[in-house]
């Protein structure tokens, strides 16, 4: 029988943004009792901790590191993914042609900003991706997540002369 999940509340938005930056050396935690997002940890002055730092000193069993659940491969195979899903044959050919090589990220970005709905279709694909990601990560932790949604990250296109 599965384990029973705690619901906690959250702001989904910034735990998505947190688990899909890759921000090198800043940690992020969150607090496993109040559902907050703590996006760095206060460097150490004399070898004493401040802030933040001293909480998770304090109790380390209440906040949870946030992993970055993007990366460069799998975001790489979702775009082959999308690209492979478009009808139009001349929009899907430049996307096989914009993800040879390096540079492949931006020329994908390049090639769908030209075509305002294909660009919202990717960003609504991206983001109930990351959206799904998060939250099985927050299943694995016991937690079913509560939390509302705002908009989703939709590019508008831009204003017309």
């Amino acid at each position: 029988m599965a384990k029973k999940l705690r619901t906690m509340e959250l702001d989904i938005e910034e735990l998505v943004q947190a688990t899909s930056l890759d921000t090198g050396e800043s940690e992020r935690f969150l607090d496993l009792e109040t559902g907050q997002i703590h996006w760095d940890v206060d460097s150490e002055i004399d070898d004493e901790p401040k802030g933040f730092a001293r909480q998770l000193d304090r109790y380390p069993d209440r906040y949870e590191p946030i992993p970055c659940l993007s990366d460069s491969s799998s975001d790489y195979r979702r775009m082959c993914l999308f690209a492979e899903s478009i009808d139009e044959e001349d929009i899907h050919d430049m996307l096989d042609v914009a993800l040879r090589g390096r540079g492949a990220f931006s020329r994908f970005r390049d090639v769908i900003s030209r075509y305002p709905d294909i660009e919202a279709r990717w960003y609504r694909l991206l983001d109930a991706d990351q959206l799904q990601e998060t939250c099985d990560w927050l299943r694995s932790l016991g937690i079913e997540p509560v939390y509302e949604r705002r908009t989703p990250r939709v590019p508008q296109p831009p204003a017309q002369p």
